[in-house]
């Protein structure tokens, strides 16, 4: 299933391709920042993703086959470590 990464923002999610989300994450670690709109929205999360219970517009997922994050809060630092860890996991090929 590691051939789609889930962002979740504000109780959102979206699905993307891995390259659209490595895409997203080059543009942000240079500091060019990110934008979600261009891509549609799930209209439900998935049944997997588990809703945070303090805080309700977060999602956590207890598979360890999903890539699911959380960017609103990442300085572009974050972004570069992020790719990284990015290219050490396996992805199935698209």
């Amino acid at each position: 299933m590691r051939d789609a990464i889930y962002v979740g923002q504000f109780g959102t999610v979206w699905k993307l391709r891995r390259e659209e989300w490595l895409a997203i994450c080059k543009a942000a670690a240079d500091g060019w920042g990110y934008d979600l709109s261009p891509f549609r929205a799930l209209k439900r999360p998935p049944r997997w993703l588990v809703r945070d219970e303090e805080w309700l517009d977060c999602f956590w997922s207890p598979r360890d086959d999903v890539v699911y994050v959380e960017p609103l809060d990442w300085e572009p630092e974050d972004f570069a470590e992020h790719l990284e860890s990015l290219r050490s996991m396996r992805f199935r090929k698209t």
